[in-house]
C-alpha cells in the first residue's frame, strides 16, 4: 500500500467494501425476518462458542481475515 501510495497512486480496498455491504445485507434480512436489530458495537469479540462453531467445524468459507489476540 505504501509503495502505491509514494507513486501517487490511489490504493482502493474493493474486497473490504464488497464484505462491508454483505454485512450490511445480512443485518437488513435479519431485522426484516427476525425483527431483531443487531447492534454491531456491542457484538461480543471473543465469544467462545461462535469461535468453536466456526473454526472448530471449518466452516470459514468467506472469512479472508482473522486476527487472534487482544485489542489494545
Amino acid at each position: 500500500m505504501k509503495a502505491i501510495e509514494k507513486m501517487g497512486l490511489l490504493k482502493m480496498d474493493f474486497l473490504g467494501l464488497t464484505t462491508l455491504t454483505v454485512i450490511s445485507d445480512c443485518m437488513r434480512l435479519i431485522g426484516r425476518n427476525r425483527d431483531a436489530q443487531i447492534d454491531m458495537a456491542t457484538l461480543p469479540l471473543d465469544d467462545q462458542t461462535t469461535y468453536e462453531k466456526v473454526f472448530h467445524r471449518a466452516l470459514t468459507s468467506g472469512v479472508f481475515q482473522f486476527r487472534v489476540g487482544r485489542h489494545a
